[in-house]
């Protein structure tokens, strides 16, 4: 299994990785944690941070639509109600929960099966339009 990508950073819950390396994943490095991606999919994102403490552990993409049923698979995410689940989802499974590691190993056995639940690509990047200048020239301070 070679190198997924050349950082200092450890990367939280590898265990993970390991997992889905049959999916050659991708790693990139966002917001002090990992997401992987399979092809253009997001699908986990590995958190380990002080900064976040409640945070801490692994979150699967997923959509609007697919979010509850696919809370229903784990017993940490079972019974939470998200007071506003949002256009891009994430479902979290907190690094303190007893199961931890099983219900991770769960979620790579799902991507691992094509599960469509888990998994979505980013979302486009809407390009702004160009705001245009009075004068023509831009205001430097």
């Amino acid at each position: 299994m070679g190198e997924h990508l050349n950082t200092k950073k450890k990367i939280p819950f590898d265990f993970a990785l390991e997992e889905l390396d049959a999916l050659s994943p991708t790693i990139k490095p966002m917001f002090g944690g990992f997401i992987v991606y399979i092809g253009e999919k997001m699908t986990l994102f590995l958190y380990d941070q002080e900064k976040l403490p409640g945070f801490k552990g692994v979150s699967l993409a997923t959509t609007t639509e697919l979010y509850r049923s696919l809370a229903q698979e784990f017993s940490s995410t079972r019974d939470t109600e998200p007071k506003k689940i949002g256009k891009h989802p994430w479902l979290h499974i907190p690094a303190g929960a007893v199961d931890f590691e099983e219900q991770v190993l769960k979620a790579c056995e799902l991507i691992l099966n094509g599960d469509p639940r888990i998994g979505r690509a980013p979302e486009e990047k809407k390009l702004k339009p160009a705001k245009k200048e009075k004068g023509g020239k831009k205001k430097t301070r």
